[in-house]
């Protein structure tokens, strides 16, 4: 399928700009029930895993349909909601929140298992490399924003962008981003913390995590952190933070101190 392009010989809908995204903001459309996106470095890989995808039967991923007549990556629709520019109406809930985590854990595991025997392209290129050396290939930005969700059931992954090989645990970790995570500067921060070790134990829990798994995940959401902060540095202020380089120092600081608090505290979570 790869290189197709598609012709259209009807009557095509009104594109429709899709909310949410840094990277690709504004250049996301929705033409009817198929999705048009800007091919960026990795798109052959990330075009490879969901073609994988469908012919092992896995759902919970768009197909890959080709590329329209100006390059651009089309997919299928998936109907639900995305919570890309509002949080989900639980959210404020710490149990609940580590619940709905636990369920995305599960759609995680099934994900991984369909790409267990995942055969990457020939010299095969990702957007990023991940933080986290392994074999697994990860969907890499797992988050609120890139998940599908029909009532309180996430049923799809969207956006493989920064699919790329990593320890197994790699995208559970990201789901603690979309947790109540801990701050120095929060005089809730003893919620926060709690919040943050619930959230681990329903990810872990959702996952299956074996033993080994649970004992080192309170590292890998360190390096996830880390790698985060990084990212932020690399990219800079424009993307992240509206320009303002004293907001960016300070989100760069916080994310290294969660860092160091998953590595020193949260131990607790295994």
């Amino acid at each position: 399928m790869a290189g197709v392009a598609l012709c259209h010989t009807r009557a095509v809908a009104e594109p429709e700009v899709l909310e949410g995204g840094r990277l690709n903001r504004g250049a996301v459309v929705r033409i009817g029930n198929r999705v048009h996106r800007p091919r960026g470095p990795g798109a052959h890989t990330s075009e490879a895993v969901l073609t994988h995808l469908e012919a092992v039967g896995f759902d919970g991923a768009p197909r890959f349909l080709g590329h329209d007549e100006i390059g651009r990556q089309v997919v299928s629709f998936v109907e639900g909601t995305v919570f890309s520019k509002s949080n989900p109406p639980w959210v404020d809930d710490d149990a609940a929140n580590a619940r709905a985590l636990g369920r995305m854990a599960k759609l995680v595991r099934d994900l991984h298992d369909a790409l267990g025997d995942f055969e990457p392209p020939e010299n095969a290129e990702v957007f990023r490399a991940l933080p986290l050396r392994g074999t697994m290939w990860n969907h890499g930005d797992v988050q609120y924003a890139n998940a599908v969700f029909r009532d309180d059931t996430p049923v799809a992954f969207i956006d493989f962008d920064c699919c790329a090989p990593s320890d197994r645990m790699y995208d559970s970790a990201t789901l603690l981003f979309c947790s109540r995570c801990p701050r120095p500067d929060h005089p809730d921060n003893a919620r926060r913390e709690r919040a943050a070790l619930l959230t681990a134990e329903e990810v872990l829990d959702g996952y299956g995590a074996t033993d080994d798994e649970r004992v080192a995940f309170p590292f890998t959401i360190a390096a996830t952190f880390d790698d985060v902060a990084d990212f932020m540095l690399e990219r800079g202020a424009d993307l992240f933070t509206d320009g303002d380089p004293d907001a960016l120092a300070a989100a760069v600081d916080r994310s290294r101190w969660q860092a160091d608090w998953w590595r020193t505290r949260g131990g607790r979570a295994s």
